[in-house]
């Protein structure tokens, strides 16, 4: 049946009915309140009904309700999830994956009964500390064994003590302050391959004497300086392996000795005089060298003839060479007889 609306006569002096506006449609409409009251005119509480005729115990049937009475497993979606569960009853098979996480077993397993390991590899890395305590003393080896010895007798080495008496290795006695003689090693002597004079041997061995090691040229040249009456020190160039630096001295490298090999004067004539020139080798070991250090070598030279440009040069090579010693300090150094002239030194050497 459908809903209406009736109009009522507009608003007399009559009893008041209570009502509640509302919008119903397209239409304001007056909706008329009902109150339920008991029988002797008291209201009835809306929100509280009491039911006191219903027995303490109500049987309930199953009819119209079979849907209860079916598997869980039929009413559970794959989202679903059980909260609450604690015991579950015997499960016998799980179909699809289950997750489980969280730590459930400790370090270290126990094991009890007999294990057979036959899936591993013949060789097994091992890392840590192993303690081996129960091979017997003598092991036995199996296969091939090589030793590179002759047949027969074969001396690999000995121990030569000292002589003397004997002490008991409990009652040894102390040992005085200072170095003691305690006992050493005698090396077993090796004998070089024979050498059949006039051939060439196929063995040998290589020797270098300590002069041929490590060494390193050393060069100091003096290029045309001007002659004097009074003997100076001239300003070296110096070529260390390469490195050319420029002084009137140079001081042999710690650990090191200076090997001379070669000594050289050239002087060449400005003036139609005639002249001549000396050079010294001065060396000192203390100190800075001087012109008055003394002499380790010296070359004198003049021209040819008295002209211009005529030149005289003297060259003196020591094969066994002059050596002098770390911490010396050197210098070349030159004097004229008149104040002309072009002088140039030249001395070859080597450190080792």
């Amino acid at each position: 049946m459908a809903e209406g609306t009736v109009q009522v006569a507009p608003d007399s002096t009559g009893k008041i009915i209570r009502t509640q506006e509302v919008t119903e449609g397209a239409n304001t409409v007056e909706q008329q309140v009902v109150t339920i009251a008991n029988s002797d005119g008291t209201l009835v509480d809306a929100t509280t009904t009491t039911v006191s005729n219903f027995p303490a115990s109500q049987a309930v049937t199953n009819a119209g309700l079979t849907n209860l009475d079916v598997a869980l497993s039929t009413r559970l979606k794959a989202a679903d999830t059980l909260a609450g569960v604690t015991t579950v009853g015997a499960v016998t098979s799980i179909t699809d994956p289950v997750a489980v996480t969280g730590t459930f077993y400790q370090a270290t397993q126990p094991v009890s009964g007999t294990v057979a390991v036959s899936n591993l590899p013949v060789t097994q890395p091992v890392s840590g500390t192993v303690g081996v305590n129960n091979f017997p003393a003598t092991q036995p080896v199996s296969g091939t064994v090589t030793a590179d010895l002759a047949a027969g007798t074969n001396v690999i080495g000995h121990v030569i003590a000292d002589s003397g008496s004997t002490t008991a290795v409990t009652a040894l006695p102390a040992i005085p302050a200072g170095t003691n003689l305690i006992g050493h090693v005698d090396v077993d002597v090796i004998t070089p391959p024979t050498l059949t004079k006039g051939t060439q041997g196929s063995t040998g061995f290589s020797v270098q004497d300590l002069k041929d090691s490590g060494r390193t040229f050393i060069t100091f040249t003096v290029d045309q300086a001007t002659g004097t009456t009074a003997k100076v020190l001239s300003t070296m160039s110096i070529n260390r392996g390469g490195t050319v630096t420029s002084s009137t001295n140079y001081t042999v490298a710690s650990g090191k000795t200076l090997r001379i090999q070669n000594f050289s004067l050239s002087f060449q004539a400005t003036v139609t005089t005639m002249n001549s020139s000396r050079a010294y080798l001065v060396a000192t070991s203390s100190g800075s060298v001087a012109t008055t250090s003394p002499i380790a070598d010296s070359l004198s030279a003049s021209p040819t003839a008295a002209l211009v440009n005529s030149v005289g040069q003297v060259e003196v090579g020591v094969p066994d060479g002059l050596e002098i010693p770390a911490g010396w300090d050197l210098g070349l150094a030159h004097i004229e007889k008149i104040a002309t002239g072009l002088v140039s030194i030249s001395l070859n050497a080597y450190e080792y």
